[in-house]
């Protein structure tokens, strides 16, 4: 009887720990958009395309709505993130990171920006920062990831 019961309990810990790897896997990866143009997920097309919305979003009023993701994907991306950037804090709360600008999807490639309550550090602003001719402004590789799923 005891033997029946540890092994039934070894089951439902196998399952739950399964169970835990698969949704744990279903959380793409953040790349710096230097990282997916070099590995070729995007363009040089594309990368006009962001560095003109990310160049003139305070500028010209250009809208970004966030909301054209869906809650799961944003979950998704606060996931990688505190997977990725948070991964020595065992304390965070999802709602202390924010995906608050979203540029596009570019080949299954979605552009965002990304905080958190989490992170004080000095982030150092590039007046021009440059990726193959393409200049971005006011550029902070630190904010602006790609997620992959």
């Amino acid at each position: 009887m005891l033997k029946t019961c540890r092994i039934k309990l070894l089951i439902i810990v196998l399952v739950c720990m399964f169970s835990l790897l698969t949704s744990c896997s279903n959380v793409g990866r953040l790349y710096t958009l230097e990282e997916v143009y070099n590995n070729k997920l995007i363009d040089k097309e594309d990368l006009l395309e962001i560095a003109y919305y990310y160049n003139n979003v305070n500028v010209s009023g250009i809208e970004l709505e966030i909301e054209q993701l869906s809650k799961s994907t944003v979950k998704q991306i606060k996931r990688a993130y505190k997977n990725e950037e948070l991964k020595d804090l065992y304390f965070i709360d999802l709602d202390k990171i924010y995906v608050y600008k979203y540029y596009e999807t570019y080949n299954d490639c979605k552009v965002v920006e990304v905080r958190s309550d989490y992170i004080m550090i000095d982030c150092y602003f590039y007046e021009e920062y440059i990726i193959d001719g393409v200049k971005f402004l006011n550029f902070t590789n630190s904010f602006i990831r790609v997620y992959v799923k």
